[in-house]
């Protein structure tokens, strides 16, 4: 396991471009999603998805990207981006 979780050898890489296609993954169980709590806590209520706020970042042989755009972000998204960074030892 990684950070706790069970893996699952992978196929192929998933793209989504809709939030709600991240959210149904994740449902589905490929993988963990960002998501924005007013969307996501009746499923954290019933327990259809879970919560970590406390993850060490650990190797894994995984990857992650952040990807920023060539255009000045939003406050909000440079916070987020930043904590990423901290977070990942970036």
């Amino acid at each position: 396991p990684v950070l706790g979780l069970d893996t699952v050898p992978r196929q192929t890489v998933l793209r989504f471009n809709l939030y709600d296609q991240v959210v149904q993954a994740a449902l589905a169980g490929h993988g963990l999603a960002l998501g924005r709590l007013p969307l996501v806590k009746p499923m954290l209520d019933d327990g259809r998805l879970v919560a970590f706020d406390n993850i060490v970042p650990r190797a894994s042989g995984y990857a992650h990207w952040l990807l920023r755009s060539t255009r000045p972000a939003r406050a909000e998204a440079e916070v987020l981006a930043k904590w990423i960074e901290e977070e990942t030892g970036r």
